[in-house]
């Protein structure tokens, strides 16, 4: 039997959709979630108070849409400057988190009903909630968010 040389763009593109809000509300979308919204250059940003969800949808309005930067290179997250977004509705971003996100329409939903998981490096923030500290760093594991003690 021959080999069949691995592409990494189709292993990246076949994941579930999920999307992140990171730390200061940078919000980036994996592609599989990115091309189900239609690959768009720009994107409305939408919150629901009565039922906690963030709606993201894709635009042609360059004047009232949010830019979506996407890098040059195979898997790239798209990333949309979500931060002026998410102080403005009080959404909590000292943590990163992630959800795998539904869909209505061609809207992408973030349910803040459900906790998300945490992802990379949480800090651990002052009672002000607006300053990290550096130095209280701890890692958690991206499978179910288990605390791993540094070695």
């Amino acid at each position: 039997m021959p080999f069949e040389k691995f592409d990494r763009s189709k292993a990246v593109y076949g994941r579930k959709p999920n999307v992140t809000i990171q730390a200061r509300g940078i919000i980036s979308i994996n592609q599989s979630a990115y091309r189900r919204m239609g690959s768009p250059g720009f994107v409305d940003l939408y919150f629901d108070p009565e039922s906690n969800r963030i709606g993201i949808q894709g635009t042609t309005d360059a004047d009232s849409g949010l830019n979506v930067r996407v890098a040059d290179q195979p898997g790239a997250a798209a990333v949309i400057g979500g931060t002026s977004f998410t102080k403005y509705y009080d959404i909590d971003t000292r943590q990163s988190r992630r959800w795998e996100p539904e869909f209505e329409g061609d809207m992408l939903i973030i349910d803040l009903n459900t906790e998300g998981r945490l992802t990379g490096f949480a800090r651990k923030t002052e009672d002000s909630g607006n300053e990290s500290s550096s130095n209280s760093k701890t890692e958690f594991d991206s499978e179910d968010g288990a605390e791993n003690a540094p070695a």
